[in-house]
């Protein structure tokens, strides 16, 4: 008797586990929005104001006879270099999981792209464990003044407005943080009563 009452425990919670998961899911980024990934973007200013976080997507849409994409090593970025990259795309529609609570960082190879600024580097943050957005990343050391932004005294003081694309959902942001809640406290527990 008590091993039956063990077992459906253990499928209770199996399947409790398996219900939640399947419930989340992230926000897919489309990177410069309407532009995509290509010539006369500003990324670093597309990237502010935007939240990534663990289980979000960034979608990268280009055309595949112009452009293409790297995933590189910080001092790759910075210096606009392509050997070894982590990853390279070449399909003009690239999708990347945005797995894990750490900066990642995306170029071009083309000749002379990534120095124009096809260039992009993103702060990913777990979920409801950082109370504010993440910095607004650097831009690589060869852009031109022209891209970058400034801001005046009184610009800095003012709340920054909120994002306008791309945000998260009150439903996504609660299914998140249950999945939060559920995989810091209760799966431990789970384990330690099933087992």
């Amino acid at each position: 008797m008590k091993e039956a009452s063990e077992r459906n425990m253990r499928a209770g919670c199996l399947a409790v586990l398996l219900m939640l998961l399947q419930t989340v899911e992230g926000v897919t980024w489309k990177v410069g929005d309407s532009a995509g990934w290509g010539l006369g973007v500003d990324y670093t200013q597309w990237v502010q104001l935007k939240v990534f976080e663990v289980g979000d997507f960034l979608l990268f849409t280009y055309n595949s006879s112009r452009e293409d994409l790297l995933e590189v090593q910080p001092t790759y970025y910075a210096t606009c270099t392509t050997i070894d990259p982590i990853a390279s795309h070449t399909d003009g529609n690239t999708t990347i999981l945005l797995s894990n609570s750490t900066s990642r960082y995306f170029i071009s190879s083309i000749p002379g792209h990534c120095v124009a600024g096809v260039a992009l580097e993103i702060q990913v943050g777990t979920p409801y464990l950082s109370p504010s957005p993440s910095p607004a990343p650097s831009s690589p050391p060869f852009f031109s003044p022209a891209t970058s932004i400034s801001t005046s005294p009184s610009q800095s003081q003012q709340a920054p407005p909120l994002p306008s694309v791309q945000t998260s959902s009150a439903s996504q942001q609660f299914k998140a943080l249950c999945l939060t809640i559920f995989l810091r406290i209760f799966i431990p527990l789970a384990l330690l009563t099933c087992t």
